[in-house]
């Protein structure tokens, strides 16, 4: 069977359980926040939103099965964490802090 590439595009119709719906809000209300104009952005609303992810990613981890039986639904989740990584990378570059 041929790997199917993920591209960070999850399908919301596929979400089954309520954290993945969660998450995918919480990263669409982070990718708003960050592509407002330069001048627009408030930082400390940047930094708090990214502060409060850890508890949707914590329950997703906890409360959802990645590696469904369902190949499509297993896709879909994998599409969804794709995306959280695209946004964070796409936003902030980790390797410019300094210690990292």
């Amino acid at each position: 069977m041929k790997k199917k590439e993920i591209f960070g595009k999850p399908d919301s119709v596929l979400f089954r359980k309520e954290e993945e719906k969660s998450l995918f809000k919480k990263i669409n209300e982070i990718r708003k926040a960050f592509t407002v104009k330069e001048e627009d952005k408030n930082y400390e609303n940047l930094l708090i939103q990214l502060s409060e992810i850890k508890s949707y990613t914590d329950s997703f981890f906890d409360n959802v099965v990645v590696n469904d039986e369902n190949h499509d639904i297993k896709n879909n989740r994998l599409e969804l964490l794709k995306m959280f990584c695209k946004t964070f990378n796409s936003f902030i570059d980790f390797s410019k802090l300094e210690g990292a």
